[in-house]
């Protein structure tokens, strides 16, 4: 008896002894669940928090006095029939949050209620917005003095995420953002892409440059040779700004195989056109702006492969085109310094200059027709430029990559 009496006393104690052990974690579990937020970043440039409130332990009277909407606006996505008992507090809770970049309050575009199937005893609200441009550092705070909470920040790219515990009331540390989810500020942007819209005509644009300098060959006096380049050019920005706003916005997809084949058939047009016309009429200037807008498809594309974050595609589109003006205008003055000037007022020009030059042309140009239609292939480590290295197709035929 008692043997019996001392075990079931041992398992009393051990019991209580477990309790309050428990009791700092039971504790802990509470300050979990009252106003838990994990803020995610992007690698778009977007930022978001998703704070789940633990309704159960909300105070009575938290939310007597909330300003509806919130600060942010309505919620949205609010079941109607959690509209009296939810928006209240779900409003109170978005007025006391604010994310801060570098010290400075975030701009929240949008205020969200998530269903996650847990409204008896959960309810989450999400803020989101756009990460400032060149941001460095992340600051949380809810001024709802409801004890500590878990914050906890992800990263696209990053699988382990950060975590720190915050005093309600009370602004989180600074969280250092990643490069990779940061919009690069617009001097920054602007050189980098205006860098590379001059490189992609020199040195890296060879149907743009060759186009021109054909271009240039058969008419080189300035009024002409400005009236075609112009057309040319204002072809090219239009179809560059349409293919790059449209790809922006998920519309057609572009049909790149096409397009690559219309670039190399214009080389090969302009070609032929310098040896056998006599003169540059309204049509050859029509032709030009027609294959302006392949060309100006095919910078869209390669644009749109380097997108900039959306906050900053617009500047970010005009130095990229004004990069590829520079390097057309680089191609038409050195073809001007080189070819026309020294040579423009001989007899002979057409004869050694215009007409041999403009069969080297098209030759190219056929070559790359028949590469991207499939025709021909270079194989892999074959030196760019090396027509003995291209081989006939026997089997399949692939898509072709971008560059030549």
């Amino acid at each position: 008896m008692r043997r019996a009496f001392r075990r079931r006393g041992a398992v009393r104690l051990g019991l209580a002894l477990a309790l309050l052990a428990g009791l700092p974690w039971a504790a802990r579990g509470h300050e979990l669940g009252t106003l838990r937020t994990t803020a995610t970043f992007d690698n778009k440039g977007n930022w978001e928090a998703t704070i789940i409130v633990d309704r159960e332990h909300i105070p009575p009277g938290f939310a007597a006095n909330a300003r509806l909407p919130s600060r942010y606006g309505p919620v949205a996505g609010l079941p109607g029939n959690l509209a009296v008992s939810a928006g209240p507090v779900l409003a109170a809770v978005a007025n006391d949050s604010e994310a801060s970049f570098d010290g400075h309050a975030a701009a929240v575009k949008r205020v969200d209620w998530i269903d996650t199937g847990r409204a008896a005893s959960e309810w989450s609200l999400r803020l989101s917005g756009p990460i400032p441009a060149g941001a460095r550092t992340f600051t949380w705070i809810n001024r709802a003095r409801l004890g500590s909470y878990l914050l906890t920040l992800r990263t696209d790219g990053d699988p382990v995420p950060a975590r720190m515990w915050v005093e309600g009331g009370e602004a989180s540390a600074s969280f250092p953002l990643p490069v990779s989810v940061v919009p690069p500020a617009t001097g920054a942007l602007v050189r980098r892409f205006f860098r590379s819209g001059l490189t992609n005509v020199l040195p890296n644009g060879a149907e743009d440059a060759i186009f021109l300098f054909g271009v240039f060959l058969f008419s080189w006096r300035r009024r002409s040779v400005l009236l075609q380049a112009g057309a040319f050019a204002a072809a090219e920005g239009l179809a560059l700004a349409t293919t790059a706003m449209a790809m922006a916005t998920a519309g057609p997809a572009i049909p790149v195989a096409a397009v690559r084949l219309l670039m190399a058939l214009s080389v090969v047009w302009v070609a032929v056109d310098n040896v056998f016309a006599r003169r540059a009429g309204a049509g050859r200037t029509a032709l030009v702006f027609g294959f302006g807008l392949a060309h100006g498809m095919g910078f869209g594309y390669i644009f749109r492969h380097d997108a900039p974050l959306p906050s900053g595609t617009l500047p970010a589109l005009v130095s990229y085109a004004g990069g590829i003006g520079l390097g057309q205008l680089a191609v038409v003055l050195v073809s001007f310094v080189l070819v026309g000037q020294p040579y423009r007022e001989e007899a002979w020009y057409r004869r050694r200059v215009v007409v041999p030059a403009s069969l080297l042309i098209a030759a190219l140009g056929i070559l790359w027709v028949a590469q991207r239609a499939g025709v021909v292939e270079r194989p892999a480590g074959a030196p760019s430029g090396a027509t003995s290295a291209y081989t006939l197709k026997r089997k399949s035929i692939t898509s072709p990559s971008w560059t030549t």
